[in-house]
């Protein structure tokens, strides 16, 4: 179990590679597709997608969850998804 949470995590990073030239202000679009596919975009072009339920799901904390990574993005995704209940 390990093994395989290493390799998720080297073949995620992986997408991030120095020979990619990230220049500043960048757009890096992480979406969630069927079966706990997580496509990663940069500047609207696909660099890779990795299937793990975990991968996701830490995404999906690392934004939203108790210790969000950033707070205006967190407020941003609950005032987004009440505009929507709300309609």
């Amino acid at each position: 179990m390990r093994l395989e949470r290493r390799k998720t995590l080297n073949g995620f990073t992986s997408q991030f590679r120095d020979e990619y030239k990230i220049p500043k202000g960048s757009i890096i679009d992480l979406s969630k597709e069927r079966g706990h596919v997580l496509r990663t975009l940069i500047d609207g072009k696909e660099v890779g997608s990795i299937q793990s339920k975990l991968l996701c799901r830490s995404i999906l904390d690392l934004y939203i969850g108790n210790e969000p990574f950033d707070q205006k993005a967190k407020e941003d995704v609950e005032m987004n998804l009440a505009a929507l209940i709300g309609k």
